[in-house]
Order: structure tokens, then C-alpha cells, then sequence
């Protein structure tokens, strides 16, 4: 079995505030819950609310309602025909340097990956560790570069793939968001969709 870590902001954290129409149980699919060290059947909601004194490190879904993760996993079962951990590891509303490997969110962020490994192999013959990145919205409302984001991704994967067993890394690329949303005021439009494309071309 390969276990996945879904890492990001509000799209992977699952900020949809209800539920899809069907919410079926995921077969041969699996989620880590840290705060219980207990593996449960993918459904949704997905995630937990995990903090450090009073600050949010991770989110489960908004509401008890939808994300991405369930039907990420659904997909990956059918097409690859193995069985799969998911870990949700974000939060909304984050910039990528949050992610450093200076901050406490990364210190939890490997202790959940690291955990949750070592509890799928008391079941399961883990062969892989996979990466799922998906966040970058909040980077172009706050005018990141392409090459600080780039650099600030890269130092994060490479920490990763020193601290835990995570092994390759995919991206889901984020779209227009700083453009598209009626609450940015933070420049002309085409400024706001230049710093869209930054993030999208670091990515």
C-alpha cells in the first residue's frame, strides 16, 4: 500500500462548507488521525483540528463538510489497485512560508507524516510515500514572487525528504485567484493577475 500526505491551504484543507451529494466510504482507503494514533475509512469529513497553544497548525474540513481528498484517493484505488493511507496535513489562509521548516507547523507537519507511516505499517507493507501540494492562492493576494516561492518550495521538499520516508512530490496547480476574487483590493487587475501567473509559473 502507498500512503499519501495532502499538504496546502483552503482547497486541500477542504473549505467548501457542505457536504457532496454522495459521501461514500472509500474502499481500500484508509485515513491517519494523529490525535488518536488511529487509522479510520476515508469518508468525510477529512482531517482534524490540531493546534499549538492557540494556533491552528492543521484544519479538518470547514463545517464537517467536503474535500478534494476522498475522491483524490477514490481515483489513485481504481487506477493503481492498491490500497492507501491519506494524511491531510493544512490549514487555510496560508502562505507558503509557513511551511518552513523553521516553524512549528513544520515540526508537526513531520510528526504527523512520521507517525502516521509508522502506524499504516503495523497493518499494511507501506511501499511508498507520496506528496500532494496544493495551496499558493494566499501567495499571490500577498505579491510572492515566482523565485521566492520556488525557493521557499524547494527548501520545504528537501527538508521533507530528510525528516520523513516521503520519497516524490506532485503539485496541483493553483488557477486566477488573486485576480478573480471581488475582495482584492490590493492593486489594478492587471497586477493582481500578474501575481496569479507568478505562483502558477513557480509551480
Amino acid at each position: 500500500m502507498d500512503v499519501l500526505v495532502f499538504g496546502g491551504q483552503s482547497n486541500m484543507q477542504g473549505q467548501t462548507e457542505g457536504l457532496p451529494a454522495v459521501n461514500p466510504v472509500i474502499r481500500n482507503a484508509y485515513e491517519y488521525r494523529f490525535l488518536t494514533d488511529s487509522l479510520v475509512p476515508l469518508a468525510h469529513p477529512v482531517g482534524e483540528d490540531i493546534f499549538s497553544g492557540k494556533e491552528a497548525v492543521f484544519l479538518r474540513a470547514t463545517d464537517g463538510g467536503g474535500s478534494l481528498i476522498p475522491a483524490f484517493c477514490d481515483e489513485y484505488v481504481s487506477e493503481r489497485g492498491r490500497e492507501v493511507v491519506a494524511i491531510q496535513t493544512a490549514k487555510g489562509a496560508t502562505v507558503i512560508a509557513d511551511w518552513s521548516p523553521k516553524t512549528e507547523r513544520y515540526r508537526f507537519l513531520t510528526e504527523k507524516i512520521n507517525a502516521g507511516v509508522k502506524r499504516a505499517a503495523t497493518e499494511f507493507s507501506v511501499d511508498n510515500v507520496y506528496f500532494v501540494w496544493f495551496q499558493g492562492c494566499s501567495d499571490a493576494i500577498g505579491r510572492t514572487s515566482a523565485k521566492e516561492y520556488e525557493k521557499s518550495f524547494v527548501e520545504l521538499k528537501n527538508a521533507l525528504k530528510r525528516d520523513t520516508d516521503v520519497s516524490d512530490f506532485g503539485i496541483i496547480r493553483t488557477g486566477y485567484f488573486a485576480s478573480v476574487v471581488g475582495w482584492n483590493k490590493n492593486g489594478s487587475a492587471e497586477e493582481k493577475k500578474r501575481f496569479d501567473e507568478e505562483i502558477m509559473n513557480a509551480q
